[in-house]
């Protein structure tokens, strides 16, 4: 039955995450998991792509894959990471299971945190060079999920960060050309 309503349910996490998290976190990775789950049982990719181009970072803000994914970030524990402090323990786990997702899904995933990308990495440059930056080199939907979340940030990268992305950079700038 969650299946049919990880729309609202991942709607009302993404809302309430401010308050569970900082009250009841228990209930919220219950909720988080649960959900997560069932979008994989229901088959929440049945639209498959984004029909319009590279429109991963647009639909992913109302897939519920992306509405958990940035229920994380709303964390109120947020407000007191700082330069290199490390990404806490339970948003890893939570961020880790949200990248794991499959198809459309995890692609919506991707977006939302690729979004975060120069926060998260002035934060854990070593989590994000391991964790995220091994999928903006993929084939396919997480790639395109990866770059439409970046650029949809508007964040100029640091030139730590600058220095990982180069590479890649002047590949997607290649298969554009293309």
């Amino acid at each position: 039955q969650l299946a049919e309503l990880s729309g609202p349910v991942s709607e009302w996490l993404k809302r309430q995450s401010p308050h569970l998290l900082t009250d009841c976190a228990s209930v919220f990775d219950l909720l988080f998991d649960a959900t997560i789950q069932a979008i994989g049982t229901h088959g929440g990719d049945a639209v498959g792509r984004p029909a319009k181009g590279n429109r991963w970072f647009e639909r992913a803000l109302n897939h519920p894959a992306g509405r958990l994914a940035d229920a994380i970030f709303s964390d109120p524990k947020a407000h007191s990471l700082t330069s290199q402090s490390g990404i806490p323990d339970d948003w890893k786990k939570r961020l880790q299971k949200v990248l794991a997702m499959e198809g459309a899904s995890g692609a919506c995933a991707i977006a939302i945190v690729a979004s975060r990308l120069t926060w998260l990495f002035e934060i854990d440059p070593v989590w994000v060079r391991i964790i995220v930056l091994p999928i903006v080199d993929g084939a396919g939907s997480a790639s395109e999920a990866f770059w439409s979340g970046y650029m949809s940030g508007h964040y100029v990268p640091s030139h730590a960060l600058y220095r990982e992305l180069k590479n890649s950079f002047v590949n997607l700038a290649s298969q554009s050309a293309q």
